[in-house]
């Protein structure tokens, strides 16, 4: 993986698919790169989101239908 390399992620959106307990996120990855998404309540305490990791390139997409009745979640994607 490169340091001049991009990474961005595309449409971060609440309710898809008409789900208002869900959360997508978008990115388009790159060949040979791992990604893994991790969520905490609190930006201190990660955790690896079930069914969050990703390989290679082309558009992927991570949904969490598992949200809590909780007032924030933050999320990020690791490179590894």
């Amino acid at each position: 993986h490169s340091g001049s390399s991009a990474f961005r992620v595309s449409g971060p959106a609440l309710a898809p698919e008409g789900d208002p307990a869900a959360f997508t996120l978008r990115w388009e990855g790159s060949i040979v790169v791992t990604y893994q998404v991790q969520y905490s309540e609190d930006l201190r305490t990660w955790t690896d989101a079930v069914d969050g990791l990703r390989t290679g390139a082309g558009i992927h997409t991570y949904i969490d239908t598992s949200m809590p009745d909780q007032s924030k979640r933050y999320y990020r994607i690791l490179i590894r």
